[in-house]
């Protein structure tokens, strides 16, 4: 498979920024409760609720909640990362909900 050094690049930069800036709150989170599979199951319930709004023609509040979704998303592997939790069930389970969440919100679109 060919490799194309700028887009690795700019994909490793863009990674190590969501570190920086999700770094401190996954580390937080590791010394509490909260586990990355709730974090998974959370993204999971914003995203179909983000799907109805669109549905109804809420533009922003579906906008709003596919964006706080999305973060959680992106929480949760920083989250797997900081609290040493991975495990290959995580992993699938994170990508299985990944995949159920984006067919409610391709569902949820009225066009």
């Amino acid at each position: 498979m060919p490799r194309f050094p700028p887009v690795e690049r700019l994909r490793g930069k863009g990674k190590a920024g969501l570190e920086r800036l999700l770094g401190p709150l996954a580390r937080a989170l590791a010394r509490s409760p909260v586990t990355p599979n709730q974090a998974t199951a959370a993204s999971l319930l914003l995203t179909p609720a983000a799907a109805g709004f669109l549905a109804a023609g809420h533009l922003p509040a579906a906008g709003a909640l596919f964006l706080l979704g999305s973060a959680l998303d992106l929480l949760d592997g920083t989250l797997v990362r900081a609290s040493g939790r991975a495990t290959p069930f995580c992993a699938f389970l994170d990508a299985t909900l990944d995949r159920i969440g984006e067919g409610a919100l391709l569902a949820g679109d009225p066009s």
